[in-house]
């Protein structure tokens, strides 16, 4: 089983998620006078510290510090573009309309919340492409792609008092949700929360490490990832059929 196509666990790992807009209500602190939001993520090789590649996120803001709309852009070590994402998140913040592509590559996603429980998925690579409509789970939360942010200011409270949360994640590739989990770390201390993130599933943990999100707790922002990301390995600017393992350190602008 490639890592790769196991597409539920690192889709949401790249976490080009900012946290800026707090979980704990207090949603207004995130908003300039422009409405914007905007920070780089660099990810780096967590066992040489050379630099993977780099995002850059621009967040629309509505008044109220809510999310509207986001873009990513990724950059490889050369600072040359490969990748773009879009997002559009006014229906549902945990289900929001995405659209992933790679610059240089057959590889592309994009989910479309078409109507109440109905997901229209399409997907391609170098090897197949699909277009499937996807029930959204009836119970439970479920969450599309970085939708996961808008989870984790949901539940903020929760989570900052040690409980867990459970939530279905979108697998694009298996076209499917699979259950996620997600808990405080003995590693939080009085300025940040860190969080684990892993599968339900006992064989799925069994096979992946988890991953690791670091808060800082006045803020609520995200300021490090550890773990697997959601973007493939590029060997002489060609993608590979592995996405990188890193560390995420993230500077809001």
């Amino acid at each position: 089983m490639k890592l790769q196509k196991v597409y539920l666990y690192s889709a949401f790992f790249a976490l080009v998620f900012p946290f800026a807009v707090m979980a704990n209500g207090r949603e207004g602190d995130a908003a300039n006078d422009s409405n914007k939001l905007a920070f780089i993520g660099r990810a780096f090789d967590p066992a040489t510290g050379a630099i993977l590649y780099t995002e850059r996120h621009n967040i629309q803001l509505s008044s109220q510090g809510q999310y509207l709309s986001a873009e990513v852009t990724y950059q490889d070590a050369l600072n040359k573009v490969f990748a773009h994402k879009r997002m559009q998140y006014a229906n549902n913040p945990t289900l929001p309309e995405t659209y992933f592509y790679e610059v240089d590559s057959p590889f592309s996603f994009k989910v479309v919340p078409e109507k109440t429980g109905v997901l229209a998925l399409s997907y391609s690579d170098e090897q197949e492409q699909f277009e499937q409509v996807v029930s959204i789970p009836e119970s439970g939360f479920s969450v599309v792609d970085a939708g996961f942010d808008r989870l984790v200011q949901q539940q903020w409270a929760d989570l900052l008092a040690g409980k867990t949360v459970r939530f279905n994640f979108l697998a694009v590739t298996r076209a499917d949700f699979y259950e996620f989990r997600l808990s405080k770390s003995e590693r939080s201390d009085t300025n940040t929360l860190v969080l684990k993130l892993e599968p339900h599933n006992a064989v799925f943990r069994w096979l992946l490490d988890p991953a690791f999100l670091m808060y800082e707790q006045k803020s609520g922002r995200l300021m490090r990832f550890e773990g697997l990301t959601n973007i493939r390995k590029r060997i002489d600017g060609q993608a590979q059929d592995e996405n990188y393992v890193a560390v995420i350190e993230y500077d809001y602008l």
